[in-house]
């Protein structure tokens, strides 16, 4: 899901989005889908967006690992909520 600032997220701008959540079924994994759908919800959303929030659990490596691959040029900052 892509979803625009809201109430669940109170500190997120108007121009930000939330992605999430996210879930790879287990015979699919490891194939690039996550880095892949990363991927084109930057190039499709590019422009509407400032800033793209996901939050993922600190121990959830997998994700962690997809999240920091360079996907084209955006940055991603880990923070502990």
């Amino acid at each position: 899901y892509v979803m625009g600032a809201s109430i669940k997220f109170p500190f997120m701008q108007k121009a930000d989005i939330h992605i999430g959540p996210c879930h790879t079924i287990p015979a699919y994994r490891r194939q690039g889908i996550y880095k892949n759908v990363l991927q084109s919800i930057h190039i499709d959303n590019h422009h509407s967006f400032q800033k793209a929030y996901m939050i993922v659990s600190e121990k959830n490596t997998p994700s962690i690992k997809g999240i920091q691959k360079p996907i084209l040029d955006i940055e991603v900052s880990l923070a502990q909520v």
